[in-house]
């Protein structure tokens, strides 16, 4: 089943064409990437499925509903993790549950059995500024996960973090989407990023941005992806569809 389905969007900016024809799916509890440069156009496609920004063409379909230009339907993580620097990670975490009128005791209640899960246990009465970078990423993905809505938008998640810790991050998040039948489209830059963690890829290139290639990679030894051949060449391909080869 398709949750998400974005048909043929199209967007301009003081005259300028920004992306063109731009054409996407997520099925349920699949993880796909929107893989590109700077610059293609990602972030404006994010904006518009999330509903803050209005297409000239073009719709977002939600479980066959058109929920074009219509925000509050999709969690949204931009690439700034965002933590009120004020509150503790329970209330951080907590807070779009507090948002929609439910009451502070009542929300961290229904976040802390999560805790566990987004490797937080030990954080609940901590402050951002007293947890390490990867836990700021999982305390965001864990209060866009308690957004509560069928998908997952997430913007360079990663992006921030070292080398060493991306790989770990990667691993944990492979296995909680799993277990929580996450169902999420993220922005990447980073073609490794994309082969690890994807279902399936669109490849965005060009001026204006244009979808010149879409992936759904072979990971049957998962283990072994990330040293075998075949991972080469998927990354070999992405390659020359960005013009980088």
């Amino acid at each position: 089943m398709e949750n998400l389905v974005i048909e043929n969007l199209t967007k301009t900016y003081n005259k300028s064409l920004l992306i063109k024809d731009i054409s996407m799916s997520v099925k349920e509890n699949e993880i796909v990437s929107l893989l590109g440069v700077s610059g293609v156009g990602k972030t404006t496609i994010f904006n518009i499925v999330a509903g803050v920004d209005k297409p000239d063409s073009g719709k977002i379909l939600l479980n066959g509903k058109d929920i074009t230009n219509k925000p509050g339907y999709i969690s949204y993580m931009p690439q700034n993790n965002l933590l009120l620097p004020y509150k503790n990670i329970i209330d951080n975490v907590s807070l779009p549950l507090i948002i929609r009128g439910e009451r502070k005791e009542e929300a961290r209640q229904k976040a802390l059995p999560y805790f566990e899960l987004f490797k937080l246990a030990s954080a609940e009465k901590k402050y951002p500024h007293e947890i390490s970078g990867g836990m700021k990423q999982r305390a965001a993905l864990f209060r866009t996960y308690m957004y509560s809505k069928p998908i997952m938008l997430l913007d360079e998640p990663f992006c921030a973090l070292d080398a060493i810790t991306k790989l770990s991050m990667y691993e944990w998040f492979s296995k909680v989407s799993k277990e929580l039948k996450l169902s999420v489209l993220f922005i990447t830059h980073d073609i490794d990023e994309a082969l690890v963690l994807s279902d399936k890829i669109y490849v965005i290139s060009k001026f204006p941005g244009q979808i010149v290639d879409v992936l759904t990679p072979d990971k049957t030894k998962k283990e072994e992806f990330l040293l075998s051949s075949k991972f080469m060449q998927y990354k070999k391909q992405i390659l020359e569809n960005l013009r980088i080869l």
